[in-house]
């Protein structure tokens, strides 16, 4: 397998985006006490596997345009096809490379696809000389958030409204995961 850099929004629609099935989710929950926040995060295993599937590029193209115009955005590719894809947007503020995207196609999932870009990923953060790597996966995702975890990333954050103003009911909370440079 080998990187291919992403040039353009005509590039980056190459890419058969298709969301994420996970049999693990986080339960959140906030409590409210007298001078005491308590947000917490409890994984399950779901009896049927949450299925999410994304809305075409299209809505997103101005901002992809520009993430992608930084240089830091690669498809894996098994030969010409592309069969994994990460778009890596810098923070100057704070010195970290955001995971903005980052996707293997179904039929890959699970053979080592993903490990492969997350150690090209923080590859690209050292020679940035950034001092983390973040992202953000949906409390839906359990699978995904296992998957960081074991690759070095933390859970850092929660956003209860990254998505709408009914995300706790839904429980579509956005989990934010980290990984540290030394």
């Amino acid at each position: 397998m080998t990187f291919g850099l992403i040039r353009d929004f005509a590039d980056l629609r190459r890419f058969p985006l298709d969301g994420y099935e996970s049999g693990t989710s986080y339960r959140v929950s906030r409590r409210e006490e007298e001078g005491r926040t308590a947000i917490e995060l409890e994984p399950y295993r779901r009896e049927r596997p949450f299925v999410k599937s994304w809305e075409p590029f299209e809505e997103d193209r101005g901002r992809f345009e520009s993430i992608v115009a930084e240089g830091n955005s690669y498809f894996l590719l098994e030969g010409d096809a592309p069969v994994g894809l990460f778009l890596l947007e810098r923070y100057e503020w704070n010195n970290c490379l955001n995971i903005e995207l980052i996707e293997v196609v179904r039929g890959r999932r699970g053979r080592g696809c993903g490990g492969l870009m997350l150690e090209r990923i923080f590859r690209i953060a050292a020679a940035l000389g950034v001092r983390a790597v973040r992202l953000e996966a949906q409390a839906t995702n359990g699978d995904a958030i296992g998957f960081y975890r074991r690759h070095g990333y933390a859970i850092e954050g929660i956003d209860l409204s990254l998505y709408s103003n009914a995300d706790l009911e839904s429980q579509e909370v956005a989990v934010i995961l980290k990984r540290m440079l030394p």
